[in-house]
C-alpha cells in the first residue's frame, strides 16, 4: 500500500501495549501486534528485497515473493520487516500510552516472540 508521503510503506492500525515503570524515570513498553499486521510488513519488505536484487529470469522488482523466499529464506524479510516497522510500533505504543518521550529517547529491543494466530 503507498503511503502519504508516496513511499511503498504501509500505515499501521492501532498495537496493544502495556507500560512498565522502572527506575530513573524510564519505562519498559511491552507492544503486541496482530500476526496480519506484521504480515502487510514482511509483504512490504519483500516488496523493497525484490526491487534490491537481481533474480536470473525476472526483471528488477519483478521476482514474485515465492521465489524470493525460496532463493532467500523467508527470515531475511522477516529481518527488514522488525527493523522497518518497529519505529512505527514503537511511536504508537508510547502515544497510546501517553508515554512522554524526551528529545533522542531511544529505545533497544528486548525480545520478539512471533505468535501465531488460531
Amino acid at each position: 500500500m503507498v503511503g502519504a508521503t508516496g513511499t511503498d510503506r504501509y500505515t499501521p492500525r492501532s498495537v496493544k501495549s502495556t507500560v512498565e515503570p522502572l527506575e530513573g524515570n524510564k519505562v519498559k513498553v511491552y507492544v503486541e501486534v496482530d500476526a496480519d499486521e506484521f504480515e502487510t510488513a514482511v509483504d512490504s519488505a519483500f516488496r523493497t528485497i525484490a526491487r534490491e536484487v537481481n533474480i536470473p529470469g525476472f526483471r528488477p522488482g519483478k521476482a514474485p515473493r515465492r521465489v524470493l523466499e525460496a532463493r532467500l529464506g523467508k527470515g531475511v524479510a522477516r529481518g527488514q520487516a522488525l527493523q522497518e516497522a518497529i519505529p512505527d510500533y514503537y511511536a504508537g505504543a508510547v502515544g497510546e500510552q501517553g508515554v512522554i518521550c524526551s528529545f533522542g529517547a531511544g529505545y533497544s529491543i528486548g525480545s520478539v516472540v512471533v505468535r501465531r494466530s488460531r
